[in-house]
């Protein structure tokens, strides 16, 4: 029994001890051999959650590993990996877990993830979490990296296991707008300034847009609206001139800024001195982009357009034009420009009625034509030619270019500039790399002698009428040249030693045929007709600038008896059935002490005298006024007195006759030392017009005489010190 119980005791032990041993070898077995196994690389994909979100997510998926009872994923933050245990699955995905650092904690340089759901989605461009692990000392080397990497560990009951290997994922970026098209326009001559048109495509989905500039430190934004184009001009976002040389770069967003600049230099040299890591110092380009708004957000910009502005254009020249003491027919012009930074020189232009040719001045910003020899000479013009002299071996400027104009047009028929009295004249400025703009041109005539023009037009029928014209006398003059308008040039019409003309049954008009057959140039043949009432027929076929005015317009131009210009001037528009009067635009200090009293009684006794007047004018005012009144003189009488002047005056101004007064006029005004301007003044007071219609107005007035006469003046258009000393010589001719 003994040795029974001995035995199976030994046996049990023995049973025990297999037993025992048999699980315990084989789990350990299974344990080990999962534990060493790399598990195969995860598969990603990835996915926007948007326009305007900057944001996205990853759905991870995997191959199970054999006796695994749950998985990590292991993602890099920039500085370490952390870890984010799923569960024993086999797919997972960062959508809504919200692990990604918020933009407040990444601008504090923070890179955790969040474990918490308290951060936000993945951001579709990780630069700035990469930065921040850089910047804390990171040996994962993604800096500039806009990849994720990603792997995954099977979890066992007792371990981890081994790492898979590392899949890099992208998260796709938003659809990034096409650049914007950009086209830069100069704000003008002298401005300095420009602006910027902008237009873009539009991007599906897009509520609005962002323009971005940068300012040469940053970028700075402006909503634009649900638009595809938009423009500087008018914003007033550009810092002012007063900012800029405090050294400030900000754009305004409140309007209270200027115009872009042509040239951007300064601001970027203030931003350069701010500290700026952008090398735009020195450059003259600004860099834009566009930016589409989302519902959920700003979208992703597109990438930079460069705009320049254009090379501004000159300023006009300002022109002063001389006569050659020594030389009445010849004259010169000086010129001035403005400065421009980096020209090298400039070049000046003068046109020879057909184009520009132009002169290197070199690096100055005046110059003058004298002593040049620029012109065509007098012997080339002659013969047709009429280009200048750059090479200065040609003549001075004439008083009159119409002839060279004349010899241009005769050879280029397709510009007119035959009729013409105004030299013309541009600048541009040359730099180093090209030029600039031409300038508009400055206009200019010789300084000649200006007179006045005075119109009365009067109906023939409903369709037709004409126009009388008077002139003022000039002194030295020989013979007159008038001029009519006809919708593209002025034509001249006669050639007189008189001072009035009348185009009454003249012949100058184009015929209904005519017209209807396209020809609109005056007649020089008298084979024409009267003038029409409705002359923007004409004009409409030799342009469309006047094609709808029914104005006309005269031109004199005055000659001495060599020939040579010495005086001119032009009508406003006349309507026919309207007239047109001198209006005196007042006189200066100069030209009124020049109709001081001393002038006034010796010309008004010249005139009695060549008119063999008496010294009443024979009115018999005089003695009307001895026989109703006691002591007091004649332009002092109220009542009937004033009728009866003003009739007097009328029928005796009607007996002389207009030529033989206003010759005698003039004969009397020319003896005295008055300027033309000032002759002219007193010949149109006291015109055989003028006093005609003085005395009309004088009928209606009670009052004095004289004081009837000044006021009759006025309203003739003559400042107060004309009428005052013309009302005198009126007074003393005729009363």
């Amino acid at each position: 029994m003994r040795k029974l119980l001995t035995k199976l005791m030994i046996f049990g032990m023995v049973m025990a001890l297999v037993i025992s041993t048999i699980p315990a070898y084989s789990l350990q077995e299974g344990v080990s051999a999962a534990t060493t196994d790399k598990p195969e690389k995860p598969t990603i994909k990835t996915y926007t959650n948007g326009p305007g979100t900057g944001t996205g997510y990853m759905d991870i998926s995997w191959k199970a590993m054999p006796g695994a009872t749950n998985y990590k994923i292991v993602i890099s933050n920039g500085y370490n990996y952390e870890y984010f245990t799923t569960g024993n699955v086999t797919t997972w995905s960062t959508k809504g877990k919200k692990i990604f650092p918020t933009q407040a904690e990444i601008s504090q340089g923070l890179y955790k993830f969040h474990t918490d759901g308290k951060g936000v989605e993945f951001a579709t461009d990780p630069r700035a979490l990469y930065e921040n692990g850089y910047k804390a000392g990171s040996t994962h080397g993604l800096r500039n990296q806009q990849k994720y990497i990603v792997g995954v560990i099977p979890v066992y009951s007792t371990t981890d296991g081994v790492r898979s290997d590392i899949v890099d994922a992208y998260l796709p970026a938003e659809v990034q707008p096409e650049k914007a098209i950009a086209k830069t326009y100069s704000n003008g001559a002298g401005t300095g300034t420009g602006y910027i048109d902008l237009s873009w495509k539009a991007m599906p989905g897009a509520t609005g847009y962002k323009v971005v500039i940068g300012n040469g430190y940053n970028y700075e934004y402006f909503t634009v609206g649900n638009v595809t184009s938009w423009s500087t001009k008018g914003k007033n976002i550009f810092p002012t001139k007063a900012e800029l040389d405090k050294g400030l770069y900000r754009f305004h967003t409140d309007g209270k800024g200027t115009e872009f600049a042509n040239d951007p230099t300064q601001l970027y040299e203030n931003t350069y001195k701010a500290g700026t890591t952008w090398v735009l110092k020195g450059q003259k380009k600004y860099l834009i982009r566009v930016m589409a708004i989302y519902t959920a957000g700003d979208g992703v910009t597109s990438d930079i357009t460069e705009a320049t502005m254009p090379i501004e254009q000159m300023t006009s020249p300002t022109i002063a034009s001389h006569k050659i003491e020594t030389n009445p027919s010849k004259g010169y012009m000086d010129l001035s420009w403005k400065a421009v930074p980096e020209a090298v020189s400039y070049k000046v232009g003068f046109f020879n009625g057909y184009n520009y040719q132009y002169i290197n001045v070199g690096k100055v910003t005046n110059w003058s034509t004298k002593g040049k020899k620029i012109w065509a000479t007098d012997e080339e013009i002659a013969t047709g030619k009429y280009e200048l002299h750059v090479d200065g071996t040609g003549g001075e400027l004439p008083m009159d270019p119409i002839k060279t104009y004349t010899a241009a047009y005769q050879a280029n028929p397709s510009v007119n500039y035959s009729d013409r009295l105004h030299y013309y004249a541009r600048v541009i400025a040359v730099y180093a790399d090209g030029e600039s703009p031409v300038s508009d041109a400055s206009a200019l005539t010789m300084p000649l002698e200006e007179t006045y023009i005075d119109i009365d037009s009067k109906l023939l029928d409903s369709s037709s009428g004409y126009m009388d014209v008077e002139w003022g006398t000039i002194e030295g003059a020989s013979s007159y040249k008038l001029w009519l308008f006809n919708g593209g040039n002025y034509q001249a019409v006669t050639t007189t030693t008189d001072n009035n003309w009348s185009s009454k049954d003249k012949g100058i008009w184009p015929t209904l045929n005519e017209i209807q057959n396209s020809k609109g140039l005056l007649h020089q043949d008298s084979k024409g007709t009267n003038l029409s009432t409705l002359p923007n027929k004409v004009y409409a076929l030799n342009g469309q600038s006047y094609k709808d005015d029914l104005g006309y317009r005269f031109r004199v131009t005055a000659y001495d008896e060599m020939g040579n210009l010495i005086a001119y001037d032009m009508s406003s528009a006349v309507k026919m059935g309207e007239t047109n009067k001198y209006v005196d635009e007042g006189a200066t200090d100069e030209e009124n002490s020049e109709l001081e009293e001393s002038y006034i009684p010796p010309v008004s006794e010249d005139v009695q005298q060549d008119l063999g007047m008496d010294a009443t004018g024979s009115t018999g005012i005089l003695e009307l006024e001895k026989s109703e009144s006691t002591g007091m003189v004649v332009y002092g009488v109220k009542g009937k007195a004033v009728k009866l002047a003003a009739q007097a005056i009328r029928s005796k101004i009607q007996s002389i006759g207009r030529t033989k007064w206003n010759q005698t006029l003039t004969k009397v005004l020319n003896k005295f030392p008055l300027s033309n301007k000032t002759k002219n003044r007193v010949k149109m007071a006291i015109g055989f017009d003028m006093v005609l219609k003085v005395a009309d107005h004088l009928v209606g007035f009670s009052g004095k005489v004289e004081d009837g006469i000044i006021w009759a003046l006025k309203k003739c258009g003559f400042n107060g010190t004309v009428a005052w000393w013309s009302a005198k010589a009126i007074t003393f001719i005729f009363l």
